[in-house]
């Protein structure tokens, strides 16, 4: 099986990309730091060459 490299963008509900990870490969766990980040709903984009796969999540502390 060979992996592909996987872009993550964190953006607010209004649009403003506030997040980016980029890594080499699919198949593994990757964290993204949110603690800069303010309560609330934001999108995260999870993009292949292939597909690109967006969810709503929700930053709570």
């Amino acid at each position: 099986m060979v992996s592909k490299p996987v872009s993550f963008s964190l953006v607010t509900m209004e649009g403003k990309v506030v997040s980016t990870l980029k890594v080499r490969s699919a198949g593994h766990t990757e964290l993204m730091n949110v603690n800069n980040l303010a309560n609330g709903k934001y999108q995260i984009s999870i993009t292949t060459d292939t597909e690109v796969i967006n969810k709503i999540i929700d930053v709570i502390r």
